[in-house]
């Protein structure tokens, strides 16, 4: 029993070392960020749920599938967080530059999303909607189960705070910064998810 509880634990390992690396290379361009997050969602879950082992194989498949639709959800992300991370850089080197009403704004914009993004691209790699139905599901799901979505964002948050503050960990952040996260993310969201199907189903059955 313990052997086999090490030999799972070691192939989890192998699977989350891989997908880091697939996931950090096409995350690269950062236009391709959206649709390289959303086919790691996508292996992760299949890791949790044990449906796929291939997770090289499957990590391509499913960000050349997701490319367009999930580059499209990641664009207003990618100018929210972009805008903030200005904002935070010239608040640090003039803090007198930026008025509240210019500062407050845009960390509320920057939070609010932030929130809303820890279902959207699960939600991309695991359901087929439309854009504007997976950002409105996503921002249900997001308000529906707050604490889960605050935990999830917290733990998306621990490898950043990690890596400014404790120089030991920059290895292991390049290693497992965002598999891990986004792994222990599956298991936060996987079981909302597996409602949504058994609704989908009982609404099939019932159609």
């Amino acid at each position: 029993m313990g052997s086999e509880l090490i030999q799972r634990f070691s192939n989890l390992l192998v699977r989350l070392l891989a997908l880091n690396f697939l996931t950090l290379v096409f995350c690269i361009p950062v236009i391709t960020a959206g649709a390289s997050l959303t086919a790691m969602h996508d292996c992760l879950l299949k890791v949790l749920r044990r449906t796929d082992d291939q997770v090289g194989k499957q990590f391509l498949r499913s960000f050349r599938s997701n490319l367009k639709q999930a580059t499209l959800l990641w664009l207003p992300f990618l100018l929210i967080f972009s805008a903030a991370l200005v904002n935070t850089v010239i608040l640090l080197a003039a803090p007198d530059t930026l008025a509240d009403w210019v500062v407050v704004p845009a960390a509320a914009a920057a939070i609010t999303a932030f929130l809303l993004f820890q279902f959207v691209m699960p939600m991309q790699a695991h359901f087929e909607n439309t854009p504007l139905n997976i950002l409105r599901s996503a921002a249900i799901l997001a308000v529906a189960y707050l604490p889960r979505t605050v935990l999830m964002a917290v733990l998306w948050i621990v490898p950043v705070a990690l890596f400014w503050n404790v120089t030991l960990s920059w290895s292991l952040i390049a290693l497992f910064g965002l598999s891990v996260p986004g792994y222990l993310c599956a298991r936060l969201y996987d079981p909302i998810f597996r409602r949504l199907e058994e609704n989908q189903e009982q609404e099939g059955i019932e159609q």
